[in-house]
């Protein structure tokens, strides 16, 4: 008889031991953020529903310190940018000013 997985015994189990490995708090730490958070993506432009399951635990990758919980698309984006806040900045600030320009393609119709 081969032996069974512990982690498709035990998932729940499994989940809080590796949550305490990687934030050093125990699991109910998530869970209360999540209370807190009324359940959503703890960026305030997004507010996404999300569950033990689907929300990602942000922290603070120098200090380890945990921030919140986010959807996975915005903890992702996160990622993406390193954390950087000036990075951030600027994409937003790019975004932003792109607003009511006429695209490159526009210009050259009008123009050509």
């Amino acid at each position: 008889m081969p032996a069974i997985d512990p982690i498709k015994r035990a998932p729940e189990k499994h989940a809080a031991n590796q949550h305490k490995r990687r934030y050093g708090e125990p699991i109910e730490n998530k869970e209360a953020r999540l209370v807190e958070q009324d359940y959503k993506c703890a960026n305030q432009a997004c507010r996404r529903p999300i569950t033990m399951t689907t929300g990602h635990q942000d922290h603070d990758h120098e200090t380890g310190e945990v921030r919140g919980i986010l959807c996975g698309q915005y903890n992702q984006a996160l990622g993406l940018l390193a954390d950087d806040p000036t990075k951030v900045k600027g994409l937003a600030e790019y975004i932003n000013d792109f607003k009511g320009h006429t695209s490159r393609a526009e210009e050259v119709s009008t123009n050509g």
